[in-house]
């Protein structure tokens, strides 16, 4: 799955997270760094959204993913 499949994939399932400026990265296998500048937007600093299928996704802030990655390292 592309980067962009998983953006896609995160505006359908989240859609009340996005405010107008939006900036999404590349981090890893079916994951993307997400980062909101809009000020009316509900969150602002950066997240990990993982997608593998609707029933398997998750949201974290990027301190929660990495002190989970590296216990499973």
């Amino acid at each position: 799955m592309t980067h962009a499949d998983v953006f896609r994939h995160f505006k359908e399932i989240l859609p009340h997270l996005l405010g107008e400026n939006v900036t999404y990265f590349p981090h890893g296998k079916n994951a993307i760094r997400v980062r909101c500048d809009d000020k009316k937007a509900s969150f602002k600093e950066t997240y990990v959204f993982t997608f593998n299928d609707r029933s398997d996704w998750a949201l974290e802030t990027l301190s929660h993913f990495l002190k989970r990655f590296n216990k499973e390292v």
